[in-house]
C-alpha cells in the first residue's frame, strides 16, 4: 500500500486519478481482498488487481469514471480462469469499488500524508473506506480515527489484520508491525532480515558483538542491539504477536536465549540447529523442568524442510514458515 499511496499523491499534484480496490468477494474466500491499483487517464500508474480479464475490464470502467466523477462499486462473477488470476481459493464473485479523486484536493493530499506517515512510524494502521459515500479513513492507536469515526464495535469487527468489510464499510490493514526479534547476527540473519523485511516484518537483531549490529550489516532492521544474552529481557520487550528466532554464534548462547523465551505466549519460536544439537538441548531444559508443551512450541529444525544449505537458502526456507505461520493466524481470526 505504500506504493499505492506513493502514486496516488504523485499524481494527483497535477491530474485525476481512480483507486482501483478489491473489497470483498463472495462464494469463496477472497483472497485478493485488499489488492490495488491507482489509474489515470492514461492507464494503470501503480499496483494491480490480478491481471486477466477482471483488471482489463476495471480499467476501462475506471477509465469511464474519470470522466463522470463518480465513485462506483461494482460485482464481477468470475470465471475459473480469473478466480486463478485473483489469488481465490475457489469460484464466486469479487467487488471492486473505484474510488474518485480530483487533482490537487487539499483534504486528500492531507490524508494521503498522514497514511505514508504510518510506514515511518512502524504503528499499526488501518485505512477505511465509506463504500456509500466514498469517504476516507484512517485508524492508528496514536492518532485514533481520522476521517472516519469508528464505534468500539466497529474497532473490534473491522480493525483486523485481513481486510475485511462490515455494514459497508471497509478497512485494510496497511501496515502490520509484526516484529521479529532474530538473536544473532551471524550469516543465516544476515540474508534473512532483508527478506523478512521485503515480505513485510520489522525486524530487530540482537548481538553481543558489536561489529554483528552495525546499519552496515543490518540497514532493513528497525533496531539493532548490542546486548548480554543472558539478560534479554533488559534490551528487547517481546509481546503475543511477536516472533523470536535464535541463531547465536554457539549452542551454549542459542541456550542462554532459549530458556528465557519459554513461558512467552509468542506467534513463533524458531532456533537452528541439527536435530541431534537440538536434541541435547531439549533434554537439558526438561531436566530443568521445561515442561514438553513449552518445547513443543519451538520450531526447529527452523523453516520449511526444502534441502536448504547455504545461508540464503536457509534464509529462504525460515521465511517460507514465517510466510505460513502468519498466514494460519490470518485465516483462523
Amino acid at each position: 500500500m505504500k506504493t499505492i499511496f506513493s502514486a496516488l499523491k504523485t499524481c494527483l499534484q497535477t491530474e485525476d486519478a481512480v483507486l482501483v480496490t478489491v473489497v470483498a468477494g463472495s462464494g469463496s474466500t477472497p483472497r485478493g481482498a485488499g489488492a490495488s491499483m491507482v489509474m489515470n487517464a492514461t492507464g494503470r500508474l501503480a499496483g494491480t488487481i490480478g491481471g486477466g480479464m477482471v483488471e482489463y475490464k476495471s480499467q476501462q470502467l475506471a477509465l469511464d469514471l474519470l470522466k463522470t466523477k463518480e465513485n462506483h462499486l461494482t460485482e464481477f462473477r468470475l470465471t475459473p480462469n480469473q478466480v486463478e488470476d485473483l489469488g481465490m481459493i475457489c469460484g464466486g464473485d469479487v467487488n471492486v469499488y473505484f474510488r474518485v479523486f480530483n487533482a490537487g484536493d487539499s483534504s486528500t493530499l492531507s490524508f494521503l500524508d498522514l497514511a505514508l506517515e504510518s510506514f515511518q512510524l512502524q504503528e499499526n494502521s488501518w485505512f477505511l473506506i465509506d463504500l456509500q459515500n466514498g469517504q476516507l479513513g484512517l485508524y492508528r492507536k496514536s492518532l485514533g480515527s481520522y476521517g472516519l469515526t469508528l464505534t468500539e464495535e466497529q474497532q473490534m469487527t473491522l480493525l483486523r489484520n485481513h481486510s475485511t468489510q462490515r455494514n459497508g464499510i471497509y478497512a485494510q490493514p496497511i501496515h502490520q508491525s509484526e516484529k521479529v526479534v532474530v538473536f544473532g547476527g551471524g550469516h543465516v540473519a544476515q540474508e534473512l532480515i532483508p527478506l523478512l523485511d521485503h515480505i513485510g516484518f520489522s525486524c530487530v537483531v540482537f548481538d553481543d558483538r558489536p561489529d554483528f549490529v552495525t546499519s552496515e550489516l543490518f540497514p532493513n532492521a528497525i533496531e539493532r542491539i548490542l546486548g548480554d544474552f543472558n539478560k534479554i529481557h533488559d534490551y528487547v520487550t517481546l509481546n503475543p504477536e511477536d516472533y523470536a528466532i535464535v541463531m547465536t554464534r554457539g549452542h551454549a548462547f542459542d541456550l542462554f536465549v532459549q530458556r528465557q523465551l519459554h513461558f512467552i505466549p509468542l506467534t513463533y519460536i524458531g532456533i537452528i540447529g541439527s536435530r541431534t544439537k537440538m536434541a541435547k538441548i531439549f533434554q537439558q531444559l526438561r531436566e530443568e523442568g521445561i515442561p514438553e508443551q513449552e518445547l513443543a512450541r519451538v520450531h526447529t529444525p527452523i523453516g520449511l524442510p526444502i534441502k536448504a544449505e547455504t545461508p540464503a537458502e536457509i534464509a529462504v526456507s525460515i521465511a517460507a514458515e514465517m510466510i505460513q505461520i502468519r498466514a494460519e493466524g490470518k485465516s483462523r481470526l
